[in-house]
């Protein structure tokens, strides 16, 4: 089953965090507050940080 933009928006936050996840390996997390972060959103901030460490 593919995650779906409308599945993402309307995720709601619980007690615990939880994944979403689709059969491409794509997930997204949620988090109690309600934000959420897909796979490749932390992979883009990983990468600009691991680049803004080098040129520090």
């Amino acid at each position: 089953m593919a995650l779906t933009d409308i599945k993402a928006k309307t995720s709601k936050p619980t007690e615990k965090q939880y994944k979403l996840t689709d059969a491409n390996g794509m997930h997204l997390l949620v988090h109690t507050n309600g934000s959420n972060w897909s796979k490749d959103a932390v992979e883009r901030q990983m990468s600009h940080q691991e680049r803004n460490s080098v040129h520090s």
